[in-house]
């Protein structure tokens, strides 16, 4: 299994518009070219607006696929620009965001902190640069062009047009990126740029540049924790990978409670899946087995659909900037309307995985977080290929302790399994709130009483008044346990210590929200 990290994130994100590279000391500007013509450069005013991009980025390290990087960094950015601030914006999962103030700090909001470069260093240094005159027209301007030769082979192209006027000064203290640089020597902004080193090829090219009055509001910085990120210059590649501790990855929260994310399966296939500690391995329904993967290649006429009798191909599963290989895949004919399928929670059995509901982030960590007071520990029990936890439900003034199946792909809040609740005594004149209809994977409906339940705990993380299914069928999980549904699960942003058999729970933001079976 390989991985790139959050921080690696960074660094695209921040040499994908600041144009930034990987190595050391200040830019110093070639001799060589002391004999450069200097222009006249006609007064115009200086550029207010937005410059809408379309990106295209290479990674030449094998870490991400183009699939990846436009699934999770993106293939646009906007660039909003007023005097000496500036905001860049991509469209990718991470939605991450650039703000520079015109001081001396680039702000990178991703994973819900703020990641605050020195703009004063650059991590590259400079070996020549020309200027060549109406080299190209782009997006219907005639542009002139600044290349630049960095060391180790690396270059940059930087066109623009002089109508498109920056004021460098506002630039004095952003040598990283070359920004500075770029700004002083052509008064500026870019129309089109490429940045290729041996790390990555990047290309920018404006579609789309709107003149228009921007608030100063759009340039106000979110109330983020921040986090101080060392001057390039001050890293190597060997010590970066000791910083590295997390791989972060956005996720959406469905209607129906399924933590949902965006994947690719053998590096050509996108594929929405959800998250089931519930299960294991890779399920996917028949239809998009058959319609958005290239699993039977030209086997779909004599594809039988036969569930859970495994595909025999070995497959890869990419998620976010985490990839998996030697995976086999389930077909099942059942499944949430909105997904393809669902992955289990062993990709992760050695990790240390974060659900953050608040921030719809999951958080995987290579070594041991600090964990807030805030969350409570619960051990966890495996059972067969599945994992419970112990809780405590309150009814009518009795309490009734027991094992609860971790279910994240179950959509509704509890499942109290019947012979558990004949050996608890559990009450059986309890009013009705109302009968639902389930259906597993393979199809079968199961009809439930709900009943209202005063509270639920787990050591002391609780909820109130959590509606629960009795189950009149045996448990789908084919033991003895009371079952927990990510209804009630996503009210608790979760630590799962996979290694040392526990879990962290702490209520959260959703704690408030209406239960789907209490109407």
């Amino acid at each position: 299994m390989t991985s790139k990290t959050c921080l690696n994130l960074i660094a695209i994100w921040a040499f994908v518009f600041a144009i930034a590279c990987n190595s050391s000391k200040n830019i110093q500007e070639s001799k060589t070219n002391e004999t450069v013509k200097k222009k006249a450069i006609k007064q115009v005013k200086e550029f207010e607006g937005k410059i809408i991009y379309e990106l295209i980025y290479k990674d030449r390290t094998g870490r991400m696929t183009v699939e990846q990087v436009k699934a999770v960094i993106g293939n646009q950015q906007i660039y909003t620009v007023k005097g000496k601030k500036y905001k860049n914006e991509k469209n990718g999962l991470l939605n991450m965001v650039q703000y520079y103030l015109g001081q001396d700090t680039l702000y990178s909001q991703i994973a819900g902190q703020l990641h605050c470069t020195d703009t004063n260093s650059n991590p590259e240094t400079l070996v020549d640069f020309k200027i060549e005159e109406k080299v190209d027209t782009i997006a219907g301007i005639i542009c002139d062009l600044l290349s630049i030769t960095l060391t180790e082979g690396g270059t940059i192209k930087y066109y623009f047009n002089r109508d498109y006027h920056v004021n460098p000064n506002h630039y004095e203290k952003h040598e990283y990126g070359f920004w500075k640089f770029c700004t002083e020597k052509t008064n500026s902004l870019p129309i089109k740029q490429i940045h290729d080193t041996k790390v990555a090829y990047v290309e920018l090219t404006a579609k789309e540049i709107k003149k228009i009055s921007i608030d100063d509001a759009e340039f106000e910085l979110p109330n983020l924790p921040r986090v101080i990120i060392p001057a390039p210059s001050q890293q190597s590649s060997s010590n970066e990978k000791a910083m590295i501790k997390t791989d972060t990855i956005p996720f959406e929260l469905t209607k129906g409670n399924n933590i949902k994310f965006k994947t690719i399966l053998n590096k050509t296939d996108t594929l929405d899946l959800f998250f089931d500690t519930g299960g294991t391995e890779i399920v996917m329904l028949h239809s998009s087995i058959k319609e958005k993967t290239t699993l039977l290649k030209d086997k779909n006429s004599s594809y039988k659909e036969e569930n859970y009798v495994p595909l025999e191909e070995l497959n890869t599963l990419s998620i976010g900037s985490m990839t998996w290989d030697s995976l086999t895949i389930y077909p099942v004919s059942i499944g949430p309307k909105e997904m393809d399928g669902h992955f289990g929670w062993n990709l992760f059995k050695n990790k240390i995985v974060e659900l953050d509901y608040d921030k719809n982030l999951m958080i995987i960590h290579h070594s041991p977080p600090i964990i807030s007071k805030d969350y409570t520990k619960v051990d966890l029990e495996y059972i067969n290929t599945l994992f419970c936890i112990q809780g405590d439900l309150e009814v009518d003034g009795k309490t009734y302790t027991n094992r609860y199946l971790f279910d994240t792909g179950f959509q509704r809040a509890i499942v109290l399994d019947k012979d558990l609740r004949a050996e608890e005594k559990f009450p059986t004149d309890l009013p009705v709130l109302k009968e639902s209809k389930l259906k597993n994977s393979v199809g079968t409906v199961f009809v439930n009483k709900v009943v209202n339940t005063n509270k639920v705990c787990f050591a002391n993380a609780c909820a109130k008044n959590v509606p629960a299914q009795l189950i009149v069928t045996p448990n789908p999980a084919r033991f003895k346990t009371h079952i927990l549904g990510n209804e009630l699960l996503k009210r608790f942003n979760t630590i799962f210590d996979f290694p040392n058999k526990v879990v962290y729970l702490k209520p959260n933001q959703l704690m408030s929200l209406p239960y789907a079976d209490a109407s």
